[in-house]
């Protein structure tokens, strides 16, 4: 009754009627969070508002995903309905234990998890702009005879390449999250 953040990883069914029950809102499942298209992520219901937002998660790893989180604003509660572990809940979680952030609302910790989520994308972005930077340089190192400088391009290319997903990952989970603030300002 008087918690203030439900935050829902990996919640069973019986998990997702429960928390209905008690706030009286319907807790999307994973298959409706995934089937959600990008115009029908934001919307009031029922006094509650629903904003799913595309993250990035994994950003560590070679292989960046994006994942739907669903943050839902039910009178003085957040609840956050995901199905992976973005790093930037686990480190609000734990500014949480410090007792940093204003806890007192669900809209503080909505905006302290989107900033905590955004300043992730940002250093993520980062990330993406220095090994851009080293593969520039790569480019106009490469010596050696044709064979070689062919085989050593086809490398910088597949990195490059790969660099191109995820930059187009970050853009899409800050057109994303865009979105949310836009419609969270205005309900």
């Amino acid at each position: 009754e008087e918690a203030i953040w439900i935050d829902l990883l990996n919640p069973t069914r019986a998990e997702e009627k429960k928390v209905e029950r008690a706030l009286k809102v319907n807790v999307p499942t994973r298959e409706e969070q995934q089937e959600i298209e990008a115009s029908s992520r934001l919307y009031q219901e029922d006094g509650a508002l629903f904003m799913t937002a595309s993250v990035i998660t994994q950003s560590e790893q070679a292989e960046t995903k994006m994942t739907p989180v669903t943050f839902i604003l039910a009178g003085n509660r957040l609840v956050t309905v995901r199905y992976a572990e973005p790093r930037a809940f686990a480190i609000y979680a734990a500014r949480c234990n410090r007792a940093e952030p204003d806890l007192r609302s669900g809209v503080n910790v909505l905006i302290g998890l989107i900033e905590t989520i955004v300043d992730r994308l940002a250093d993520f972005i980062e990330r993406i702009q220095a090994d851009v930077d080293v593969l520039s340089h790569a480019v106009f190192d490469i010596k050696g005879g044709a064979a070689t400088r062919q085989r050593r391009f086809d490398v910088v290319l597949k990195s490059i390449g790969r660099e191109g997903e995820m930059s187009s990952k970050a853009r899409e989970s800050a057109h994303s999250l865009g979105r949310l603030l836009t419609f969270f300002a205005y309900a």
